[in-house]
């Protein structure tokens, strides 16, 4: 059993002759390897280390709908920027799941994205990314929780401007 003996001058050496403490090396190892894993889990969870370059706007509200936060990741390097599309008549509201792409009128480095968001969407995610048979747009709506929400559905559209040419049938949309 070792005991507390004061070494020169009053120092604990904890029965050790060279005066180290092995309790707080290892209080300090643990502290450390916390810090380092709440770093981590941190950097992950926030995409502080996602490479791919993110374009981001805000769709306008209406009188019985916010505005949402749309953010696109994008995985090809052809994207330029990204804005909000006209706003959806009858004829383009479209209720297949996932939405609908297609290319923008005489533009084919234009691809319009359309989907049934929600009345209580806080943001919608987009990420394009290249696949075998052409490219893979994954589209996620993100709600929020709002006390008397009606629950309507909103058609959303965004443009995405591109780099270069590519035929709207070559994506597809996909839940992430």
């Amino acid at each position: 059993m070792l005991r507390r003996l004061d070494g020169p001058g009053g120092a604990a050496l904890d029965g050790r002759p060279d005066g180290s403490n092995p309790r707080l090396v290892r209080r300090l190892i643990a502290g450390l390897l916390l810090a380092l894993t709440v770093g981590v889990a941190l950097a992950l969870t926030t995409g502080a280390r996602d490479p791919r370059p993110l374009f981001a706007l805000r769709l306008t509200g209406g009188e019985s709908f916010s505005s949402i936060g749309v953010e696109l990741r994008d995985a090809t390097a052809l994207v330029t920027a990204i804005e909000a599309g006209a706003p959806p008549g009858p004829e383009d509201f479209d209720l297949r799941p996932g939405g609908a792409v297609e290319n923008a009128p005489g533009q084919a480095s234009v691809l319009v994205v359309r989907w049934l968001g929600g009345a209580c969407d806080d943001r919608a995610e987009l990420v394009l990314a290249p696949a075998s048979d052409g490219y893979d747009l994954s589209l996620k709506t993100v709600g929020k929780f709002v006390l008397g929400c009606n629950a309507a559905g909103i058609a959303r559209t965004v443009n995405v401007i591109l780099s270069r040419d590519v035929d709207a049938s070559t994506v597809s949309i996909n839940p992430p």
